[in-house]
């Protein structure tokens, strides 16, 4: 047999299914990371709930962290994805996966913080207070800044179902209300939750990363960039 009809013993693999195969192993492992990483803090919470008498408070705190700290991650990679050098390509979807694992990650301990929250009685928020601006008797002005925050982010997880179905920018400019969801964020987090050196370091260093982060992304603005994600396809996501 000569050499030229011999049958190869092994296939090549397609460089997207290598790239396919990569992408969806970063999501699991990053999203491992998270899962972790919040576990060790509700464990940190458990531990001194055990020897503390305000165990829902503590409880609520350590959401709110976690959500405060998964909020950062999802903005700043929302920053990262719009950027020049990566907003006219089509975002592979295992990105867009690990965005929107983050934010149902985001969710799920804030929805658990607003929920302590309403049934510890030592917080003194109540339903009115998760529902209503001003409507909590604890620190109302910085409750409120929180529950802004989340109606801001509700509202920018809810446009990027209209990107390139026909919707124009409108999703688009829906969707920066991230931003502001997170500076809300932050602000309500400084307000209520500055009260040991730990925090007050953390929310200095997150606000200063932002900060950084944002101007790295909008001083490279460019027009041709707006138009290319208002006009991005819809991306699949299995």
């Amino acid at each position: 047999m000569r050499p030229a009809d011999r049958t190869p013993l092994r296939t090549p693999i397609a460089a997207d299914a290598i790239r396919s195969v990569l992408g969806g192993t970063r999501m699991v492992l990053l999203s491992g990371v998270v899962s972790v990483f919040s576990g060790f803090l509700l464990g940190i919470a458990g531990i001194a709930v055990a020897r503390n008498a305000m165990p829902l408070w503590l409880v609520a705190r350590a959401a709110g962290i976690t959500a405060y700290l998964l909020l950062t991650l999802v903005t700043a990679m929302g920053l990262v994805l719009s950027h020049n050098t990566r907003a006219r390509l089509r975002p592979h979807p295992s990105r867009i996966r690990l965005h929107l694992a983050l934010v149902v990650f985001t969710l799920a301990f804030t929805a658990m913080h607003i929920a302590v929250l309403v049934l510890d009685p030592y917080a003194k928020v109540g339903v009115l207070g998760a529902l209503l601006p001003l409507g909590a008797a604890y620190r109302p002005v910085p409750v409120t800044l929180g529950l802004l925050s989340l109606w801001a982010g509700l509202i920018s997880g809810a446009s990027a179902s209209l990107a390139g179905r026909g919707a124009g920018r409108i999703w688009l400019y829906l969707h920066r209300l991230a931003g502001s969801a997170w500076l809300l964020a932050w602000m309500h987090a400084v307000l209520t939750g500055v009260d040991t050196a730990a925090l007050t370091g953390m929310y200095v260093f997150t606000g200063l990363g932002m900060l950084a982060l944002a101007l790295w992304r909008y001083l490279a603005k460019d027009g041709s960039v707006t138009a290319a994600l208002a006009d991005r396809e819809a991306v699949v996501v299995r």
